[in-house]
């Protein structure tokens, strides 16, 4: 029998803006990477060394327009003002917590009698505090 002592429930992970949690959500992630240093010299016996350097985070969310809560004109907004926020992502218990502004926003209407979605990247802006 499978346990799922320890396994955390996605339902449970969002994005937050400031405080508030974006509405109808239905995706929410963080990506993060570290950029490579060439130290690689004539002494490395043909092999490459390299070391770290920049690191650079992002979060992405997407979900439904909403008309109550934290809002797609909201985040619209977001994006036309250049506003550089502290954002979170995660449970609670569990969370990322950065300055960021937002890169990129989409919003989409498929076709007729679908929903209308969002699709939102947020780039770090510093050091995440981690908790």
């Amino acid at each position: 029998m499978a346990t799922t002592v320890g396994v955390k429930n996605s339902t449970n992970f969002a994005f937050y803006v400031g405080a508030v949690k974006v509405a109808k959500q239905t995706d929410a992630s963080m990506e993060g990477s570290t950029d490579e240093r060439d130290i690689t010299t004539k002494d490395s016996n043909n092999w490459q060394e390299l070391i770290p350097g920049l690191k650079s985070g992002s979060f992405s969310v997407s979900g439904l327009w909403a008309d109550s809560g934290y809002t797609v004109p909201s985040i619209l907004s977001l994006w036309v003002n250049d506003t550089v926020g502290t954002n979170k992502f995660g449970d609670g218990t569990n969370d990322v917590t950065v300055d960021s502004w937002m890169t990129n926003v989409s919003v989409q209407s498929p076709g007729a009698a679908q929903n209308v979605i969002f699709n939102a990247t947020f780039r770090w802006c510093g050091e995440p505090t981690i908790t």
